[in-house]
């Protein structure tokens, strides 16, 4: 389960075929993040293939105060409080095992309810149980990368473009005062002034290129990043090549994705703050892995030697999004750094359990 989607997918399917085989009139899922303070709830009935996930309001929190209860499995008749609020002849209600959360599956007016019906819930509560916790520590993580690249990319606008406008008002009343004393001098300060232009129009334009939706919609992974790297070409300023073993080289939709802002993210920091001028991206995959690996010849980073995933986030170094993004997908990565001789970055995504999340993209 690599990709961040497919908890919820297997979690859907699991429930649907649960309500199925129960037979019953609605299928209810509840969890309480001690975390975040809130109560979620999915709610199945026949005819619904993809339950949907809820936020529940905190005014109506208290009617789901079942949540509380340490009987691991309760059959309540239609007089119970909770038959009442749910308007049936009888409800099903078992624990789920979940350390400091809260978990209830409730099976409404099940089909039948004997002891074998009873041991069977418990048991799909226990297999429920550590599928629901992946599932919201997967949210959370993506939650957490979306703050960050959102500080992100509010700091770098506020460090570079939004500095240079700022100071362009200041320069622009110098080089007024200059006109008429030193047309010379004010000459300089104009040119000056336009390549400082210029490189803000390119810091602005890489704001723009990260912060645009990705449309993956009968797309190929080659396709979308020959598309990316024209975009980062249009700088002028650095040379992208990209390589790829095969005519065909297949990923997911949600691997596409995190591809596409990978490399996104490591060419703008190559060029960016490595000043590098050329950039080597090569990509290939067999039917259980994709590999991607990304060249440069800029100034590396600050620390020397080669890392892996686990060692670089022990030493709180690397490229924080592009970690993030790698750990979601269960991939490996490496990174190896040379200062003052470029960097080279290589990811390896497992896809063998990742196809299941998303639409194969094909060939080019």
């Amino acid at each position: 389960m690599g990709l961040r989607e497919e908890p919820g997918a297997v979690l859907g399917c699991v429930l649907v075929s649960a309500g199925q085989a129960l037979s019953a009139r609605q299928l209810i899922l509840l969890f309480y993040d001690t975390e975040a303070e809130q109560l979620y709830r999915w709610d199945w009935q026949p005819g619904i293939s993809k339950p949907p996930l809820s936020e529940v309001s905190p005014g109506q929190v208290g009617a789901w105060m079942i949540l509380d209860r340490q009987e691991e499995t309760e059959l309540l008749g239609p007089e119970a409080a909770l038959s009442v609020q749910l308007g049936a002849q009888g409800v099903v209600s078992v624990r789920l095992p979940s350390g400091p959360n809260c978990q209830r599956l409730i099976a409404v007016e099940p089909a039948r309810a004997d002891a074998g019906m009873l041991a069977g819930l418990g048991a799909l509560a226990a297999e429920l149980a550590p599928l629901i916790e992946r599932f919201f520590a997967l949210r959370r993580i993506r939650s957490q990368a979306i703050d960050e690249e959102r500080n992100r990319i509010a700091q770098d606008f506020h460090d570079g473009p939004l500095q240079a406008f700022l100071g362009f008002e200041v320069q622009i009343q110098f080089i007024r005062k200059l006109l008429d004393r030193d047309p010379a001098r004010a000459g300089q300060e104009l040119e000056q002034l336009q390549a400082l232009a210029r490189k803000q129009g390119r810091e602005l334009r890489d704001l723009l290129q990260e912060m645009r939706l990705i449309d993956l919609e009968g797309a190929t992974l080659l396709g979308v990043l020959r598309h990316l790297i024209q975009d980062l070409e249009k700088s002028g300023d650095i040379h992208i090549k990209l390589l790829a073993d095969s005519h065909h080289v297949e990923a997911p939709k949600g691997v596409c994705r995190e591809i596409f802002h990978i490399v996104q993210e490591a060419v703008t920091n190559a060029r960016k703050h490595g000043a590098a001028t050329h950039v080597l991206i090569s990509v290939d995959s067999t039917p259980n892995e994709l590999r991607l690996s990304i060249d440069d010849n800029g100034t590396g980073f600050r620390f020397s030697g080669s890392y892996l995933l686990e060692e670089l986030n022990r030493l709180r170094i690397g490229p924080v999004s592009i970690k993030q993004r790698a750990q979601q997908m269960g991939a490996s990565l490496v990174l190896d750094s040379t200062p003052g001789h470029g960097a080279r970055l290589l990811l390896r995504v497992p896809l063998a359990g990742a196809k299941a999340a998303g639409v194969v993209s094909g060939s080019r």
